[in-house]
């Protein structure tokens, strides 16, 4: 992707070319850096767009010479130009990933990197959703390989265009057609196809709209504008000096708008991705003319073509570097940017001592290029191999044992289906001569005090039941999480609550997130039947007690005991399965974060407050755990020596199961 023309400046090279490419790739990287340029991912198709109108006009000038394409020799120049540094990149990233990348994204890691080696991470992007939630997702930001996504629609470009370019100009030579008016037709004809079923595909949604993006067929249209601006060359380079410039104000405002005017909101590739293919047709339509302009003159200056010339290299490396420095200072601010920055310089390397010197060799032997392009192929394929070893060793080991998950999920206890309606079911705790049963129900925020939960149950004589359902509070309401209502909560509410009726245990505790549900903006609240909106915190935190009366006043008038356990304290987000083995690796005070007590209770005050009141009209309990889980100021994530915390607002089984003496309490009340 994004090859750089020859410096040594050969018949009809345009040095504006080279600085089209410098602003693609500054687009992307700032993007990616999280600089304040929300749509910066539109750089990847000015590639495109530059890309379909060198390849074209490369060719066509084999087409004028000699009446056809040398297959041959075009693939052996695609190797020779993009496989030693994607290679490299793919191999060196692959091996640092074992301690860079955050032990979560390894596994994805080495299949992108498998997939990029083979030409094919863009549909392995699209089958597994681009790494978690796609492109844009929330978890995309950790997979090192993401970018590749692009370089493989390009080499499946290369793969297939000459063929289709050669077999248009056959039946123009069979029908005696004019070949470039056949050729413009032809392309226009695929273009137009290309952009219809993309736009289509894109507005679907879903998995449609992830076909649009990642898939080469529904790419195209953006290869093929760049194409028919190299069969007009003859007309486009009649441009007056007027027009020319024109057409430059008109492409950069285009990419100005697409820059700051997207962002990930924004349905894409589709009518959108029309912006920036246009402005970097008139970029490159200015810079055909005779008549010169200072815009593209600008664009064509030696600074700008020095950057176009590391500009395969620079996108190669700055997405990796990107990636290591979040897993490895996620709480460092600028880091992004400072790696991104940083990543100029394996560019720079990579370019004056692989690219150019295989690239400008003089009469390479046709085998040693295959060797290479194997060579090449094979290495990152071995490294993938070794990432995924190294990752199923490292994250069975010691090194994360303080970061287990908790009992509720590996016995599959926190699932959707609700209490009751489970098959299997392997989440109770039963002791002999029992007076009676706890069942501990709610979100993850419930799910980690299982351990202490069951511990004390059972000392307390009680069987114990636990059921927890990922972000989903245990009250009488309907949850709405990024503006779209999440019915299996509800569901679970209703279902479970039902079981409890017929099952009559002694206790039932209820824990959940209360104060992420209360402070984020992203979850909603709906009354049950659903007439009534709540957004606001405080309304939220309104909505919540009157949702907590209701369960607890159906189970109190059961004569069934409700206890309310009161949010645990909660650090800035970090997780260790998100950082890299190397932050873990090194001393506890690398990872700790802590927060003053003043600050902890604050960011729950609303959260307790609201669960008070609704245990006061219910007559229900409430269990604060604060002043054990923090009992110094500020809190930390560390007891002494040992991790009390197995992420930011989850606390670690060693720390549940220093609470089984205060379940046991509060239960044998």
């Amino acid at each position: 992707m994004m090859q750089p023309m020859s410096t040594t400046t050969p018949a009809g090279f345009r040095n504006d070319i080279q600085g089209i490419r410098a602003i693609a790739v500054a687009l992307v990287v700032v993007y990616h850096a999280g600089v304040v340029m929300p749509g910066g991912f539109i750089g990847v198709d000015v590639f495109f767009v530059v890309s379909g109108f060198v390849i074209t006009r490369m060719l066509l000038k084999e087409f004028d010479a000699h009446g056809k394409i040398n297959f041959r020799n075009f693939y052996l120049r695609r190797i020779r130009r993009l496989l030693p540094a994607l290679g490299l990149m793919l191999g060196a990233t692959l091996l640092l990933s074992t301690f860079l990348a955050a032990i979560a994204a390894q596994p994805i890691a080495a299949r992108t990197g498998a997939a990029a080696s083979l030409f094919n991470a863009n549909t392995y992007l699209h089958h597994v959703g681009g790494g978690g939630g796609g492109y844009f997702g929330l978890n995309a930001e950790a997979n090192p390989f993401l970018h590749t996504w692009s370089l493989a629609v390009e080499e499946q470009f290369y793969l297939v265009f000459p063929a289709l370019l050669a077999i248009a100009w056959a039946v123009a030579t069979r029908f005696r057609t004019h070949h470039r008016a056949f050729l413009a037709v032809f392309l226009t004809a695929i273009g137009t196809v290309s952009f219809v079923v993309s736009r289509t595909m894109t507005f679907n949604g879903g998995k449609s709209a992830s076909f649009a993006f990642y898939y080469a067929p529904t790419r195209a249209w953006e290869f093929a504008a760049g194409a028919l601006l190299a069969l007009g060359a003859v007309v486009l380079s009649r441009i007056n000096t007027f027009n020319a410039y024109l057409l430059s104000v008109l492409g950069l405002a285009c990419l100005a708008w697409g820059a700051w005017g997207f962002d990930k909101r924004t349905p894409f590739p589709g009518n959108a991705a029309l912006v920036p293919v246009v402005g970097t047709m008139f970029l490159i339509a200015a810079g055909e003319s005779q008549s010169r302009n200072f815009i593209t003159a600008i664009i064509g200056s030696r600074p700008m073509q020095k950057i176009g010339d590391l500009s395969y290299g620079w996108y190669l490396w700055h997405w990796p570097f990107i990636v290591f420095a979040y897993a490895v200072f996620p709480q460092v601010r600028g880091a992004r940017g400072i790696a991104a920055a940083l990543s100029i310089i394996p560019a720079a390397l990579s370019y004056k001592l692989i690219e150019s010197p295989i690239r400008f060799r003089k009469n390479p032997a046709p085998r040693r290029t295959l060797l290479l392009g194997a060579t090449c192929i094979v290495v990152p394929l071995i490294a993938a191999v070794a990432l995924n070893t190294s990752h199923d060793r490292v994250s069975a080991s010691s090194l994360y044992k303080p970061f287990a998950l908790h009992e509720d999920v590996l016995r599959g206890c926190s699932t959707p289906t609700p209490m009751g309606m489970r098959e299997n079911d392997n989440c109770s705790w039963d002791v002999k001569n029992a007076k009676g049963t706890a069942v501990l129900i709610g979100d993850s925020n419930a799910g980690q005090f299982t351990e202490g939960f069951v511990a004390g149950a059972n000392a307390a004589s009680l069987n114990a039941k636990v059921a927890t359902q990922s972000s989903c509070p245990f009250a009488n309401l309907r949850l709405w999480d990024w503006s779209k209502e999440d019915t299996t909560c509800s569901y679970f509410v209703s279902k479970t609550l039902a079981h409890l009726i017929e099952l009559k245990p002694q206790y039932v505790v209820i824990a959940s997130a209360s104060d992420s549900y209360i402070k984020q903006s992203y979850f909603t609240f709906r009354s049950s039947d659903g007439k009534n909106l709540y957004t606001t915190p405080e309304e939220k935190a309104l909505a919540l007690q009157e949702g907590l009366i209701k369960i607890a006043n159906i189970l109190r008038y059961r004569f069934i005991k409700v206890i309310i356990v009161h949010p645990v304290p909660k650090f800035a987000p970090w997780t260790p399965i998100g950082m890299a083995p190397l932050r873990i690796l090194g001393p506890k005070k690398w990872m700790d974060t802590s927060i003053t007590q003043a600050d902890a209770q604050a960011a729950r005050e609303l959260a307790v407050a609201s669960e008070e009141a609704a245990a006061t009209e219910s007559k229900a309990t409430t269990l604060d755990l604060f002043s054990e889980l923090c009992p110094n100021d500020p809190c930390s994530t560390i007891n002494g020596s040992e991790w009390g915390y197995r992420d930011h607002g989850h606390i670690s089984i060693a720390n549940s199961k220093s609470l089984a003496g205060t379940f046991q309490r509060i239960l044998s009340e």
